[in-house]
């Protein structure tokens, strides 16, 4: 099975507090976004849960996939490709 390589990168206070801009992850082939998550997860150990709450993503972070947007209620049905590109980021505070 052909294996696949997706980079998922941090901004502002996410990209602070884990003290990482990007993680590459191999994946293999057909693997879903909470697969990608699970392995990002046990890549950043106890740091995780700046981002995971019991390896759900927390409510008040984002996720885009190749630059669009993805609602949390798509991200279980998502299943990635070679190359994508996942950024996560807090959500924007307003005032």
């Amino acid at each position: 099975m052909e294996n696949l390589k997706v980079t998922v990168r941090f901004y502002a206070s996410l990209r602070e507090r884990l003290g990482v801009k990007k993680v590459n992850l191999q994946l293999e082939e057909g693997s879903s976004f909470t697969s990608a998550m699970e392995k990002l997860a046990e890549t950043l150990g106890n740091k995780a849960d700046v981002i995971f709450d019991k390896l759900k993503i927390k409510d008040s972070v984002m996720v885009s996939v190749n630059n669009n947007l993805v609602k949390p209620s798509d991200l279980t049905e998502l299943k990635l490709k070679d190359g994508d590109v996942i950024d996560i980021m807090p959500l924007p505070s307003g005032g």
